[in-house]
């Protein structure tokens, strides 16, 4: 069985792509050159700035990117890697224009600490006295979520969020779909 080869759609930051190129020599558990991955990288520093893209109408990133993608494609990457966050916006117009696959790094990293056990956000505030008796007064329609919520001391969507985990999955929806007009 032949190596996968690596493709890197660098230049967004030269040195990200150089790191990320050293990272991998690095963490290769290897004997020899041979045992190494091979790697492709495509330093394009002619890709525009993303950020000023994104943020202030810049010049679009894309075209160069595209252009990277496809020389990697061409060169017998099997898959291709993004060293630069930013860039990851642009992940689904790069996808589109080649027929190898295209790792999301970003979302990678969250699946891997997800499965680790590490949660994402603020903790979730615990339940006040007395949420039994209001869910079960806004269930029988004599409070709005707005009203539940004021009377707990916190945000509609906070009691929302309480009501669903508790079973109403299906009044919060018909709710949220209403106040959505």
């Amino acid at each position: 069985m032949s190596k996968k080869v690596i493709g890197i759609l660098g230049g967004m930051g030269p040195l990200a792509t150089a790191d990320l190129f050293q990272k991998i020599t690095l963490h290769t558990v290897a004997a020899c050159d041979q045992a190494h991955p091979r790697v492709c990288i495509d330093s394009n520093t002619d890709i525009a700035d993303r950020t000023a893209a994104l943020l202030h109408g810049g010049e679009d990133p894309v075209p160069e990117m595209i252009k990277s993608a496809k020389r990697l494609e061409s060169i017998g990457a099997d898959f291709l890697i993004m060293p630069c966050n930013t860039a990851h916006n642009y992940y689904e117009q790069v996808c589109e224009a080649v027929t190898i696959p295209v790792l999301h790094m970003i979302a990678l990293t969250r699946d891997a600490l997800k499965a680790r056990g590490v949660k994402f956000g603020r903790p979730r505030k615990a339940l006040p006295e007395g949420f039994g008796e209001v869910k079960a007064r806004w269930e029988r329609g004599e409070l709005s979520a707005r009203a539940a919520g004021k009377l707990l001391g916190v945000t509609h969507r906070s009691f929302l969020l309480w009501a669903q985990d508790d079973g109403c999955k299906e009044i919060v929806k018909k709710e949220r779909t209403e106040m959505l007009g």
